[in-house]
């Protein structure tokens, strides 16, 4: 009784230590042990399991054979009623058990990102879910040492690797794989896993998934001198730096020749005088320096801005944006000397 990891194909056998024969004297035989057999799921109120059953010619062991397989951890109830006896009219108490199969279902992974047409941040990681604890085929720990060793991460362009790094969870359920650098977007990427297995061999065959990654955030800027710097020299040149390579909107390159029409440099606000400048971008179209024809005044008040103008190679706009600084002051004191009159007494 309550027996585990029992084969699913098992028969059961109901033992007795002397003859049996039915509580009205006549024979067990195989054409009618089954009446006295009750093979169901879980307990006495589950569902009916079909069975064959017979009785050896001692009439002292009676067979199961069930119709077919128990399912995986299958709870089984198997009973015989007080309904034999020996050949002195002593009957049996109703007697029952119940066992559970063994676990014969290889575990499932769900990927993340699935399988899917809706595209994913490059910045994603991917997960592989289990649904029980695996192990390696040769039934070692997977481990943050080995699992990588698992993982398949490619993209289905050219099968080129993408570098990652791997970990399990301390319930050998979750494998997360965290790609060294970003996706490169719009491109198909192919993650695969080796076979593995649950605690009672039930391997999983390698299996793999793909995803498809596109870069869906604009690019973001830094202004230099920052919003509501102070003290900043008369002399300074401005740059705006952005964390990506960025192109005009209608997907035209910018250059030394265009890049001052994206600029606004005013005294002051967005409605102040314009100050005169010229800008220049760097190679990696990164950097946009802008350098002033004349020094600014003193504890001058200047305001820089780009509207949204620009985007990345994904067609990522940024919004418009703006800082205002503000410059030293290189003035020194005024002095007003003045004779004042002694005061009479």
């Amino acid at each position: 009784d309550s027996a585990t990891g029992i084969a699913i194909n098992s028969d059961i056998t109901i033992a007795f230590d002397e003859a049996i024969r039915k509580i009205d004297n006549s024979p067990i035989i195989n054409t009618n042990v089954k009446s006295l057999i009750t093979l169901k799921t879980t307990n006495a109120s589950g569902s009916d399991i079909t069975f064959e059953a017979k009785i050896d010619p001692s009439k002292q062991l009676i067979t199961i054979s069930p119709s077919s397989d128990f399912s995986s951890e299958q709870v089984v109830y198997v009973a015989i009623g007080a309904t034999v006896e020996d050949d002195s009219d002593n009957a049996i108490s109703a007697s029952s058990i119940t066992f559970t199969a063994a676990d014969a279902t290889a575990p499932t992974v769900a990927f993340v990102p699935p399988d899917a047409t809706s595209c994913i941040p490059i910045s994603s990681n991917v997960s592989l879910t289990f649904s029980e604890a695996v192990r390696n085929t040769d039934d070692s720990a997977i481990t943050n040492s080995n699992v990588g060793d698992l993982i398949t991460l490619s993209y289905t362009s050219d099968g080129s690797s993408v570098a990652f790094t791997a970990t399990i969870d301390s319930d050998k359920k979750v494998i997360t794989v965290n790609p060294d650098s970003d996706f490169t977007s719009g491109q198909v990427v192919s993650v695969a896993i080796e076979s593995v297995e649950d605690a009672s061999n039930n391997a999983m065959s390698a299996t793999s998934g793909t995803f498809c990654v596109v870069d869906s955030v604009a690019p973001v800027i830094v202004f230099s001198p920052v919003d509501s710097s102070t003290k900043v020299a008369e002399d300074t040149d401005i740059t705006l730096t952005f964390d990506e390579e960025i192109r005009l909107i209608d997907n035209s390159a910018i250059d030394n020749t265009n890049v001052d029409s994206l600029i606004t440099l005013k005294t002051t606000n967005s409605s102040g005088a314009d100050i005169a400048f010229d800008a220049t971008i760097d190679s990696d179209k990164k950097v946009i320096t802008i350098s002033l024809v004349s020094d600014l005044s003193s504890k001058q008040a200047v305001y820089v801005a780009i509207g949204a103008t620009v985007e990345d190679s994904y067609n990522n706009a940024i919004t418009a944006a703006s800082a205002i600084f503000t410059t030293g002051d290189r003035l020194p004191p005024t002095v007003i000397i003045k004779a004042v009159k002694a005061s009479s007494t």
